[in-house]
């Protein structure tokens, strides 16, 4: 359950989504993703790669503001429409849950208030709920956009939790989720069959959704550091991968001098063709949870620069797999990138181990395989209780 799916835009948890999604149909397993029907031109059911689409909320398409992220005035104009796109959602969620053959988990890889929302509709089923939380702090409350918000986040805190990271674990059970709750598993990825060719490529790449805020995303110190990279290496290109509005960070660029050596994508349907054509993967974000496109491109051989905060060290290795620099430095940015631009041999060995760390620690197939263990005790678990209590 998330309320955001395709065609919509795809941030981390969309994408992490589709993915597991994907590799439970490919080992014959019957999975639904139940989603916010946001456009009416979109089907309300469908069966994309092998997975049905349900979309909820008949009277969301007319009410529900804008895709995106809005900025705070936004948010607030947008309130009472948010609200009730929200309760459209629930309301009709609850007519179908009540009529549909039960499933046997509901997984939020984006919990928010749906967590609290799936607690409330599998209860009295005993199904049990999954939240898979990939923020920090966790356990954020939900905003004022949401009916019956503080009820809802009481709820979410009866589901079980899978942190990406431990550190995530750890917030999580000093918060009260009683620590047999809480399970250790990061993103899967599809590990491809080739590798980029990151000696001969000079080009630098970053993939991120624009309709997400700067103030996590850090695209002004992304720009500000490929000024400095622009006059040190003229010749490398900047390769912007994602949709959203991206045209404050355009005029930007074409203001500081460098929008000639960079390329601004807009949303597009495959990355692979720009892991495999680039060089390196930039992130400087700062807050992240476990970033796909950093693991997608650490699959591709790619050597990364990520900025310093909990979410990307727990994945780089300083000088290993790839360079660590200080949050909101774009100096150090752009000296990590400029650093590795010139060693095409430093580029090809650290983006060899990062291609080792990625098959052995975040390969779909493995993560997938932890995962349904992972439903199978809390399943026996549940059918214990359930029988102890008749």
């Amino acid at each position: 359950m998330i309320w955001s799916f395709a065609p919509g835009l795809e941030g981390g948890a969309e994408n992490q989504t589709r993915k597991i999604a994907i590799e439970l149909v490919r080992r014959g397993r019957h999975c639904e993703i139940w989603t916010a029907w946001q456009k009416s031109h979109w089907a309300r059911e469908e069966i994309s790669e092998g997975i049905r689409i349900r979309r909820f909320g008949r009277h969301v398409p007319r009410i529900a503001p804008p895709l995106g992220t809005p900025g705070p005035l936004r948010f607030w104009l947008n309130l009472p429409r948010t609200w009730l796109a929200r309760a459209s959602f629930m309301a009709d969620v609850r007519t179908y849950a009540s009529q549909a053959g039960r499933p046997d988990v509901f997984h939020l890889h984006e919990p928010s208030w749906l967590g609290g929302f799936a607690v409330e509709i599998g209860r009295k089923a005993h199904i049990p709920v999954f939240c898979q939380e990939a923020t920090f702090p966790t356990l954020q409350a939900p905003g004022y956009d949401v009916p019956n918000r503080k009820h809802l986040s009481h709820l979410k805190r009866e589901a079980w939790f899978i942190a990406m990271l431990p550190y995530m674990a750890n917030d999580m059970i000093v918060k009260g989720i009683p620590s047999h709750r809480v399970f250790l598993l990061p993103s899967g990825i599809v590990i491809p069959d080739d590798f980029s060719d990151v000696e001969k490529s000079r080009n630098v790449l970053y993939i991120g959704n624009f309709s997400q805020s700067a103030l996590w995303k850090a695209f002004d110190v992304l720009l500000d550091a490929w000024g400095h990279v622009h006059r040190d290496c003229p010749g490398a290109i900047l390769t912007v991968v994602g949709g959203g509005d991206a045209s404050p960070w355009i005029d930007h660029a074409r203001k500081i001098g460098v929008d000639g050596s960079i390329v601004f994508t807009g949303r597009v349907p495959h990355t692979e063709p720009f892991f495999r054509k680039a060089g390196l993967f930039v992130l400087p974000s700062r807050v992240e949870g476990m970033s796909n496109a950093l693991l997608e491109a650490m699959s591709w051989g790619l050597p990364c620069v990520v900025s310093d905060i909990p979410g990307n060290r727990a994945v780089i290795d300083h000088e290993v797999n790839g360079l660590v620099v200080q949050v909101n430095n774009s100096v150090a940015l752009a000296e990590a990138i400029v650093h590795l631009l010139n060693n095409p041999a430093l580029r090809s060995s650290m983006g060899s181990h990062a291609r080792k760390k990625a098959e052995s620690e975040f390969d779909i197939r493995c993560v997938t395989d932890r995962l349904l263990e992972i439903y199978r005790f809390v399943l026996d678990e549940q059918s214990g209780a359930v029988k102890n209590d008749h």
